[in-house]
């Protein structure tokens, strides 16, 4: 009896110390999912999830699936099931601060494949990458970030900034300078209605704009849409459904009702 009640006991205090790591975490675990469309169609779907332990670790991940339309064609024309890619970063909070240790990216399907892996040594001031079975190293300033968790740094900071903020970024081997500019508060329709926001536009190593994105300040920052020019293509993320963040809302249009 005494056994199982030291063990109560511990199970209990370890609960209590779960939930005191998660309540000070700057921002709360959660699940986001996203529609991907390519100059107006469906494209992916895309998952992005953050969790974070009981002694202040967090993983954040970015998963991207091929959408069903383009699946099927992908198969008819005997390409396999479409591209499939996962970013992945594992770090742990200090000082109220999303610290990255590790980064690592999969592209899988037909012949786009790709991966990189990154793992940062703070004490030395150095991270460490392997790409292509090809390793090398890096410095990397105190502060620096991975390619996902900088989103993490720019949610955290977008409360209390404003007009324009950079970041160290390690992204693809390199170390890069991403600013982003505050244009303004601006409502947003989406699949559940219009939404506040907070509109930014991203740069890297002072180029041109990249990025734009619309962040939900009622949702700790959480992006709502991010558009992206590439290759002469708009990609755009849009918010569907929202799981954590102390609430427990579907916004796809089907469960808007008709």
């Amino acid at each position: 009896m005494r056994g199982r009640t030291s063990c109560r006991c511990a199970l209990g205090a370890l609960a209590i110390l779960s939930a005191a790591a998660i309540a000070e975490a700057p921002i709360p675990p959660h699940r986001a999912e996203y529609l991907l469309t390519r100059d107006g169609l469906p494209f992916g779907v895309i998952t992005m999830e953050l969790w974070i332990d009981a002694n202040g670790g967090y993983r954040y991940r970015a998963h991207t699936e091929p959408h069903a339309a383009v699946a099927l064609m992908s198969q008819a024309l005997e390409l396999g099931d479409g591209i499939s890619q996962t970013e992945e970063s594992l770090g742990a909070l200090e000082a109220g601060r999303f610290q990255p240790r590790e980064y690592h990216f999969r592209r899988e399907g037909t012949e786009a494949e790709r991966s990189l892996d990154l793992t940062f040594d703070w004490a030395k001031g150095r991270a460490a990458i392997t790409s292509g079975g090809k390793p090398w190293s890096m410095e990397v300033p105190a502060g620096a970030q991975d390619k996902l968790s900088v989103l993490l740094a720019v949610r955290q900071d977008l409360g209390a900034t404003q007009g324009e903020r950079s970041y160290r970024v390690a992204d693809g081997g390199r170390l890069k300078t991403y600013s982003f500019r505050v244009l303004g508060r601006e409502s947003l329709p989406g699949p559940a209605g219009e939404r506040d926001t907070m509109a930014l536009e991203r740069s890297k190593d002072g180029r041109e704009v990249d990025y734009r994105l619309w962040m939900a300040p009622d949702l700790h920052q959480l992006p709502v849409r991010i558009e992206r020019d590439e290759a002469g293509s708009l990609y755009v993320m849009e918010l569907t459904r929202i799981e954590g963040l102390g609430l427990g809302q579907d916004t796809s249009p089907a469960a808007s009702g008709p």
